[in-house]
């Protein structure tokens, strides 16, 4: 069987697709998340589930679909209702214009203000003007490492030293595997990070994907911010 966290963690064991235009390409068959769904159970299971770490969409759209089984609603009301109405997150949809299916894992849209709302949540453990949006307990395990001796399948290049909390990378932790500094890149071009010992969180966007520069413009940013701030012990 395969749980919540293993989908949340790429370690469903289900065979996946490691470039992002072979997903684009398949996305396009699928009218609802259902379909999306149904497809990934018919694909080959490469190992049984929590035995190695696979960077891609399957698990996120897994649980997705769960969320919209168990709350009885689409995945883009729930997300409104849940995160980001009460986040004020008016420019952020999973709305798909070409009316293919919602893609919680690769399909959001939003602007810099939206995301930096999320982040200060995220970095009030969990609290946004005054409301507990996720609970403590939440964001804390989102920013664990989970699973940190499994072997890797695949992973992208630039996370080849970080390990995988819940939905992000950890890029540095303590001797108890809480994450210090989290980063969640996106190859749409925006890379958001979270550094909880110099209690900032920002956002970066490139223009371009091609010769993607983006790890070395967050190292540079981190040590700059490194150098003012002094490192992170």
């Amino acid at each position: 069987y395969i749980t919540l966290r293993q989908c949340l963690t790429h370690t469903t064991g289900i065979e996946n697709d490691q470039t992002h235009l072979g997903r684009m390409l398949t996305k396009k068959k699928f009218q609802t998340l259902e379909d999306n769904v149904n497809y990934l159970a018919s694909r080959e299971i490469h190992n049984n589930p929590g035995k190695e770490f696979s960077y891609g969409e399957i698990g996120m759209n897994i649980a997705a679909r769960v969320c919209e089984i168990i709350g009885k609603k689409p995945y883009e009301r729930l997300m409104q209702e849940r995160i980001t109405r009460p986040l004020r997150m008016r420019g952020t949809s999973f709305f798909n214009e070409r009316g293919d299916a919602p893609d919680p894992s690769d399909g959001g849209t939003s602007t810099a203000n939206d995301y930096l709302n999320f982040l200060q949540m995220m970095l009030n453990k969990g609290k946004f003007m005054g409301k507990q949006i996720l609970s403590e307990k939440a964001v804390a395990e989102m920013e664990k490492i989970q699973y940190a001796t499994l072997p890797v399948v695949y992973a992208p290049p630039f996370a080849s030293q970080w390990h995988y909390g819940i939905g992000a990378w950890i890029a540095e932790a303590d001797a108890a595997g809480q994450g210090q500094v989290i980063i969640c890149p996106s190859l749409a071009g925006t890379w958001a990070i979270l550094d909880r010992c110099h209690g900032y969180a920002a956002i970066l966007f490139v223009k371009s994907q091609l010769n993607d520069p983006r790890a070395d413009i967050m190292k540079a940013f981190r040590e700059a911010i490194d150098a003012r701030m002094g490192a992170c012990h």
